[in-house]
């Protein structure tokens, strides 16, 4: 997994018996996860006051509370709603499955654990949870949880990254001339075009929402990344709009007064921000710059782009090569 999507998951196990919740804890914690435990229901749910982990492992059988009763205050709370729990069972009886289905739980693991099940369910949980979470409906990319969360990642260990934001200027005209349908379909090709500029292998990829990206990349593939980002776009841009404004150059829209208005055809901007390496604070200060280097990026009147190399002070530009304009041919005397 790429180091720019990768982040340490959280589980709360709650169980009562403590050679069970210490061997789910040393199974969890030698495969890089962050666990916290608790004795029973109660201690659980006091628990997650301060605490949100990434899913939950609740015993059914226990004192005080059982898991069927935690886990149905749990999903009638929607603060913790969305946090998924895996039921951890003694009996692989059919009743008691289909009973925490009811109460909402997302999966099962049935003692003794076998190893690799454990390890299976437990992160299969979680991604499903997350993907249902925070995908964004119409890419279903990552949302904005899990662009923090990488971005979180990065800065704990003070990794050299670039984070570019793109997005549409004129975006907003383009709907109100063609409609939200045409709309989304803009929006899931630029997300296809920003996928077709990284490596998969290396780079992360999240959508903010409407028409906001954000990527997370390497410092010295930033301009690399941004370029092809604009290449894209703007072989695409015409296939976006009807003949005659693709011909115009414009669309024309009429006012309240019945006056007609001429409006830019869409161009794309991306604002990067380079760090070498532990440079910034916070999550806040970089997306703040990136936004800054954004709006200067979108200050042009065709699609451009604009890094800032915070360290060296520099911030280099650029926009699409121009198209060689063809030579009317000389009229015969």
């Amino acid at each position: 997994m790429s180091e720019f999507a990768s982040t340490k998951l959280s589980v709360l196990v709650v169980e009562d018996d403590p050679m069970v919740s210490l061997m789910i804890a040393k199974i969890l914690e030698l495969n890089a996860y962050s666990v916290q435990l608790a004795r029973d229901g109660e201690e659980g749910l006091k628990s997650l006051e301060n605490f949100k982990p990434d899913i939950i492992m609740l015993d059914i059988n226990m004192p005080k509370l059982n898991g069927f009763e935690v886990c149905r205050r749990l999903k009638a709370d929607p603060r913790l709603e969305k946090i998924p729990v895996l039921m951890i069972s003694g009996n692989p009886d059919r009743e008691e499955r289909l009973k925490g289905i009811e109460v909402g739980a997302e999966d099962f693991v049935v003692k003794p654990f076998n190893y690799d099940e454990l390890l299976t369910r437990v992160l299969s949980t979680i991604k499903r949870a997350k993907k249902d979470i925070d995908a964004h409906p119409l890419t279903y990319l990552p949302g904005t949880s899990s662009v923090e969360r990488a971005l979180r990642a990065l800065m704990e260990k003070k990794a050299p990254f670039a984070a570019l934001k793109a997005d549409l200027k004129d975006f907003k005209i383009y709907n109100e001339r063609y409609g939200f349908s045409r709309g989304d379909e803009v929006i899931r090709s630029v997300a296809r075009m920003i996928q077709g500029a990284l490596d998969p292998g290396k780079d992360f990829l999240g959508h903010l929402g409407s028409d906001d990206f954000f990527v997370l990349t390497e410092p010295d593939r930033a301009e690399d990344v941004s370029r092809k980002i604009l290449k894209s776009f703007e072989n695409a841009r015409a296939g976006f709009y009807e003949l005659d404004d693709s011909r115009n150059g414009y669309i024309e829209t009429m006012d309240r007064k019945g006056q007609r208005l001429r409006h830019p055809l869409m161009n794309i901007a991306v604002g990067a921000v380079c760090d070498t390496g532990g440079q910034f604070d916070s999550m806040g200060m970089v997306q703040k710059l990136c936004d800054e280097v954004l709006a200067l990026a979108k200050t042009r009147d065709e699609s451009s782009y604009m890094v800032n190399r915070r360290k060296l002070g520099e911030t280099s530009t650029g926009a699409p090569p121009k198209k060689a304009r063809k030579k009317s041919p000389k009229k015969s005397k």
